[in-house]
């Protein structure tokens, strides 16, 4: 078992600006130091003694080797992966506790099953599990976990784990209503189709959605999928036929906005004076850094940390109700929007 350290007077000393001495006199029940002082001093050791009794403690993330999309090089984007990780590191060292990564093939029960019993054996605190590409049924090995379990950026109401989600369908909704706003009345949305990864189907769920609702407004909101490509550009290579032409796209994420700035860029076609653009995600290195994107960011450092301290706050007790928490996105005005259109 993990023992404690030993807290010295001299360290409680220089963290309340008191002296050696009358910190060792309120430690040691002696007169001569006022009760305040001498609880101030009794608590600080007490702290001391819980973060020092959590030093070396590990929470485990979890997630599967396979995190790759036929959309993109690398599945999840490093950006996206290195700015949760940096979340979540930053509130582990505000409590003390450290991170093990570990891999598990979501697709093979039985040595998921065998992780599962080693977790909870062998002293690790608690579980956040990167669940984006996961579907439910994968998940039913860890209905036996012993320790607390967050499940990150998916959603499955079966399983009683907390869950912490980026608001996906708000995003898109926020996306179009805003281009609607700025005079746009023929849209495109351009996506990925790939079930498995949930951020991608949520968004896609929500664009639908908003077609219907944008049916009753006199508003055309298209959705392309990304097989479509090339007739797409075909179509936006037409911009200066005025009649029934898109003007403005949402991009479903970072990988498909890429692609798009990428062609609309060598087809010469002016972003934004001939298509306005507005994506879900931050703009990453393949778009120039001239192209100041409009866009939502999913806020990936936030949710890395919030999920890592509901965890902590499960780990230590102090909360009991089960919750999945959406976070919702910031609003990024770039310049690739274009307002006030008028159809001849």
């Amino acid at each position: 078992m993990k023992q404690t350290k030993k807290i010295k007077a001299v360290d409680i000393a220089k963290a309340l600006h008191l002296s050696k001495a009358t910190v060792s006199l309120a430690l040691n029940g002696q007169p001569g130091v006022k009760e305040a002082t001498r609880e101030r001093v009794l608590n600080c050791k007490k702290k001391m003694e819980e973060g020092s009794s959590r030093q070396g403690r590990s929470i485990c993330l979890l997630r599967t080797r396979n995190l790759t999309s036929p959309y993109s090089t690398g599945g999840i984007t490093e950006t996206f992966y290195l700015k949760m990780i940096a979340g979540m590191e930053q509130e582990l060292s505000r409590h003390g506790y450290q991170m093990e990564i570990r891999f598990f093939p979501a697709e093979e029960t039985r040595q998921v099953e065998r992780l599962v019993q080693e977790l909870n054996q062998n002293g690790i605190a608690g579980v956040l599990l990167l669940a984006t590409y996961m579907e439910e049924w994968r998940l039913n090995s860890f209905r036996s976990l012993k320790i607390p379990c967050v499940i990150y950026d998916n959603d499955f109401e079966s399983l009683q784990f907390d869950q912490i989600l980026a608001h996906n369908r708000g995003a898109i909704r926020s996306a179009v209503r805003f281009l609607i706003e700025q005079g746009h009345k023929h849209i495109a949305y351009f996506w990925c189709q790939d079930s498995r990864m949930y951020n991608i189907w949520k968004r896609n769920q929500a664009a639908e959605q908003m077609r219907l609702e944008c049916l009753g407004k006199g508003i055309e909101l298209e959705l392309i999928p990304y097989e479509s490509f090339d007739v797409f550009l075909k179509r936006l290579g037409q911009v200066r036929q005025k009649e029934g032409r898109i003007t403005a796209v949402v991009c479903s994420n970072i990988v498909v906005t890429e692609r798009l700035v990428a062609a609309l860029l060598q087809m010469q076609l002016r972003i934004p004076g001939d298509i306005s653009l507005i994506g879900i995600d931050p703009a990453e290195g393949r778009i120039p850094e001239s192209l100041h994107l409009t866009h939502f960011d999913m806020r990936d450092d936030y949710r890395g940390s919030f999920a890592i301290k509901r965890l902590i706050e499960r780990i230590e007790g102090n909360v009991t109700e089960v919750l999945t928490t959406e976070i919702a996105p910031t609003f990024v005005r770039g310049e690739t929007v274009k307002g006030a259109i008028y159809y001849d």
